[in-house]
């Protein structure tokens, strides 16, 4: 149990940290809007583990709602007009990522490599796309002529 905190408490934190940072500082929306996303998420999660037995996404069916947000930030970045589409693509990066760490298990039985090692190198790329819209608004916020 130790270890899967440990492995699931930092993802928890940063998207938890991403929504209030994207939410507050970027999009400007209230502390209500906020907290009814964050307790959607909360929310999704559990039906997403109640819904889905552990065998069909390989135990990666608590990470489906945050694909699902991802999603619908990244078309609602890219129909306010952002440009290139960061959050998008980091939603496809992270279903892609997503699907390496459910086909891990049944991978393994034939190459001891795995798959799990993308699932980590693919969510490096996620973070970083994800990112890349708050320091783009940042720098253009604060930019010094």
């Amino acid at each position: 149990r130790l270890t899967q905190a440990l492995d699931v408490g930092p993802i928890c934190i940063f998207v938890v940290s991403f929504l209030i940072i994207w939410n507050r500082l970027v999009k400007h929306r209230s502390l209500t809007n906020i907290a009814v996303q964050t307790l959607t998420l909360i929310l999704l999660l559990f039906i997403s583990l109640r819904l889905f037995p552990a065998d069909v996404f390989g135990g990666s069916e608590g990470y489906l709602p945050v694909a699902v947000f991802m999603i619908a930030y990244g078309l609602q970045n890219y129909r306010d007009g952002c440009r290139p589409p960061y959050i998008l693509i980091a939603a496809a990066a992270f279903l892609i990522s997503l699907t390496m760490r459910s086909l891990d298990m049944p991978f393994c039985e034939e190459n001891p490599v795995g798959l799990h090692f993308l699932w980590h190198s693919l969510n490096g790329v996620v973070t970083y796309l994800v990112t890349l819209p708050i320091i783009d608004f940042y720098s253009l916020k604060h930019k010094v002529d």
